[in-house]
């Protein structure tokens, strides 16, 4: 198997629910995202799929939907609260839905220290 990661990032602000029900105040990040797709074979150039086609149709396609977004009242979250978990999975469908390869990982860092990670 043969896989391929693409890092891009952008920026939002949102808020979450804490722990104890109440709502955090509104802030922001500047998101960093990790996409690894993966194929069992490679294509006539000997690539799963061009880093640079893949990294722009994540840039143009699937962030800039969130690009400079209040992700609590962005359509993509109606119902959800916009956590760095449900973000990584809205970007992993999205992407899913996009390419003709199949998504192993996407993994949102909010900070640093802080990441999550959906896959199917």
């Amino acid at each position: 198997m043969y896989k391929v990661i693409v890092k891009s990032s952008f920026y939002a602000y949102h808020k979450v629910k804490m722990p104890n029900g109440d709502w955090e105040q509104v802030h922001d990040h500047n998101y960093k995202v990790e996409v690894c797709v993966y194929s069992d074979t490679l294509s006539k150039n000997d690539v799963v799929i061009d880093f640079v086609e893949l990294k722009k149709f994540l840039d143009d396609v699937v962030l800039s939907k969130l690009q400079n977004s209040y992700l609590n009242e962005n359509p993509f979250f109606y119902g959800k609260v916009p956590t760095a978990e449900s973000i990584a999975e809205f970007i992993f469908n999205e992407v899913s839905k996009g390419i003709r390869l199949h998504v192993e990982y996407v993994k949102v860092d909010e900070t640093e220290e802080f990441s999550a990670i959906f896959s199917k």
